[in-house]
């Protein structure tokens, strides 16, 4: 199901004290069917409702958001610390990940000043 999802991410690390933070958030869209998904279109929100219960879609969606923030520091991170929203709508059910992380010093050099 997460492998067929359309996935758009932004975010940027920025200079905070002697340091530098990852902010960033990452959409995943879990398709319905008449969208080309998986997930059938007359049962969008009690599908966004169970899968706001899944412990392993979380774990997915925040590992795709992870991967999608070290893209964007060309480095690695902390530990993450993420909120993770679920809900249907008109195209499928959307995964909002919203991702906080101290970059490491090696990858800081590209963070805004």
């Amino acid at each position: 199901m997460v492998e067929g999802a359309d996935i758009v991410s932004e975010g940027m690390p920025q200079t905070e004290g002697d340091g530098v933070v990852y902010y960033g958030s990452t959409s995943v869209l879990l398709l319905a069917r008449s969208r080309g998904g998986t997930l059938p279109d007359p049962d969008l929100a009690s599908m966004a409702a169970l899968l706001a219960c899944d412990p392993h879609l979380k774990l997915r969606v925040l590992r795709i958001a992870r991967r999608e923030a070290c893209t964007r520091v060309q480095g690695e991170l902390g530990p993450v610390r993420a909120e993770i929203d679920v809900r249907a709508s008109a195209a499928g059910v959307v995964v909002l990940v919203d991702v906080v992380a101290v970059v490491h010093a090696s990858a800081a050099s590209g963070a805004s000043r």
